[in-house]
């Protein structure tokens, strides 16, 4: 996902849409990534290809670079085209930290009482913005490991949690404000699919050392 997507990243969906970046075959390709292409994104693939909600709608190539420049409609009627679909999913993102470079993170997922029961593919992944670097472009939401699908059963007014431990590197320590969690609910089987709701959690919050107690890199100013 290169810098042509910035002005949906920052500015058209911010805090709306979760942002994957996955990288093939150029060294920065990750196992969570090569399973996600050759399982959930089979036989039609192109390097760069754009998919919307898990492959409901597929547009071949970048959004913003010929023939489709800024403003992309056609992109940006996909994205809103889903995200007028109403969902009975909602999710929320737990952290916490295990060691100096092991977190666990928990997606708390629910459906809501009018809800449809049925069965998900719940995943976790890591993305580092601005990475890689050294390019003449700049690369958004790189993803750089995951965990899942799992599947679970969901029924109404029901809570299902599924727990993802990521190791992390000087990679991500280097650029901590621009690491990301993202965790998504979508159709459990392979091939193109449907995402019902996703969640973010940007780890910016937790600079510092706050979340461990280690208020060493804190300041206390007092009125």
């Amino acid at each position: 996902m290169r810098y042509v997507v910035t002005p949906f990243v920052d500015d058209t969906y911010p805090g709306k849409v979760a942002f994957l970046a996955i990288h093939l075959s150029d060294g920065f390709q990750t196992n969570f990534g090569n399973t996600r292409a050759s399982s959930y994104y089979p036989g039609s693939m192109t390097i760069p290809d754009t998919l919307v909600d898990a492959g409901m709608f597929h547009f071949i190539g970048t959004p913003g670079v010929p023939p489709m420049y800024d403003p992309p409609t056609q992109w940006i009627s996909m994205v809103d085209a889903r995200l007028a679909v109403p969902t009975d999913i909602t999710i929320e993102i737990y952290p916490e930290r295990l060691s100096e470079t092991q977190w666990e993170f928990t997606a708390d997922v629910c459906m809501e009482t009018t809800g449809t029961a049925r069965s998900l593919g719940i995943n976790l992944a890591w993305t580092v913005d601005d990475y890689p670097q050294g390019y003449p472009y700049v690369y958004r939401k790189t993803v750089r490991g995951g965990y899942g699908p799992e599947v679970l059963d969901l029924n109404p007014g029901e809570c299902v949690q599924v727990d993802a431990t990521f190791t992390f590197s000087s990679i991500e320590f280097d650029r901590w404000a621009g690491v990301e969690v993202v965790a998504w609910a979508q159709t459990p089987a392979s091939g193109w699919g449907e995402t019902y709701q996703a969640a973010t959690l940007s780890m910016t919050i937790y600079e510092d050392g706050f979340e461990s107690g280690d208020l060493a890199g804190w300041t206390l100013t007092v009125p």
